[in-house]
């Protein structure tokens, strides 16, 4: 767009700096070129939010559904071989959990941390509960020994979770800041 004659005859000098042809110089990076960085609409929608949401939830669960499978009430619990199993499918959780904050952090939903953490701590309190329960069927003050346990298991919980969401979340948000930060200087 050429500038100089508008200006010049318009008799304002500032109308030659406004009317710049835009990028003002080659590399610039355009407002098409810079990625939006809000949170809900990066391009994909909902979809893999939601589904890494339910393939967390079912990770974070198997532990306990494992637990209560394998639970025999009558002969002392869980079987000792069954231990290992328990302990990987933990992991699996825990690394889960974190990757899991890693898809949050991806979003910008700083809400979802919150968020997750009590989905989380919901899904393992049902898992408790149901483990209580098969543990001892017959047992009267089972259902009140399952509410002081949930009362004292929940906010530990609660916390454990909210720290390995955070953790992804912060490694989502400090990988985007730095690609982003590579993208613009070169």
């Amino acid at each position: 767009m050429p500038a100089v004659p508008i200006g010049i005859a318009a008799g304002c000098p500032w109308v030659i700096i406004a009317s710049m042809s835009y990028p003002p110089w080659p590399g610039y990076p355009t407002p098409e070129a810079v990625p939006r960085e809000s949170g809900s609409t990066t391009g994909r929608g909902w979809a893999p939010l939601v589904a890494g949401t339910v393939v967390w939830v079912g990770i974070v669960i198997t532990p306990g559904v494992i637990a209560i499978s394998v639970a025999r009430p009558r002969n002392g619990g869980i079987p000792a071989h069954y231990y290992s199993t328990i302990w990987v499918a933990g992991a699996a959780a825990v690394v889960v959990t974190v990757l899991e904050g890693v898809l949050i952090g991806y979003r910008r939903l700083w809400w979802g941390v919150p968020a997750a953490a009590a989905l989380g701590t919901v899904c393992l309190a049902g898992c408790y509960v149901a483990a209580f329960m098969v543990a001892q069927p017959n047992d009267p003050s089972s259902d009140n020994a399952a509410g002081v346990g949930l009362v004292i298991f929940g906010v530990p919980a609660f916390v454990v979770l909210l720290a390995l969401i955070a953790v992804g979340f912060g490694i989502a948000r400090g990988a985007k800041l730095i690609y982003r930060a590579q993208r613009l200087l070169s």
